[in-house]
């Protein structure tokens, strides 16, 4: 395919994923560094930020998991998009308020669907 590869396939996705898991995310790092640490199907949630950091993938649509899971809780959970830059010209991930106590059944049902959690510390 002229200009890229093309998709990569489900099971080319998950390889790459098990084999460069990366390092740990800690809650001291900026939204950027957090970024570049995301995969395909691996979120982070920043407990002293009240915040779930994710990347969405033709595969494992993350986005629409948690529209689910709010939709169970009765909430809205206002999705926002980040940048790289500040002319918001490069998409980075996106970012989701979840409180302390939302936080366990959202994360919950993200696991039960085959999502990588990793919880900052």
């Amino acid at each position: 395919m002229p200009g890229g590869i093309g998709l990569v396939d489900r099971k080319t996705a998950l390889a790459c994923w098990r084999a460069s898991p990366g390092a740990p995310i800690c809650a001291e790092h900026s939204e950027a560094e957090i970024f570049y640490r995301l995969a395909a199907g691996r979120v982070c949630y920043c407990p002293a930020r009240e915040a779930l950091y994710f990347t969405d993938s033709p595969h494992l649509q993350v986005a629409e998991l948690l529209q689910l899971a709010f939709r169970g809780l009765g909430r809205n959970p206002g999705i926002e998009q980040l940048h790289l830059d500040l002319h918001g010209l490069f998409r980075g991930a996106h970012r989701v308020a979840i409180g302390s106590r939302d936080a366990d059944a959202v994360l919950i049902a993200l696991r039960l669907a085959g999502v990588q959690v990793e919880i900052s510390r």
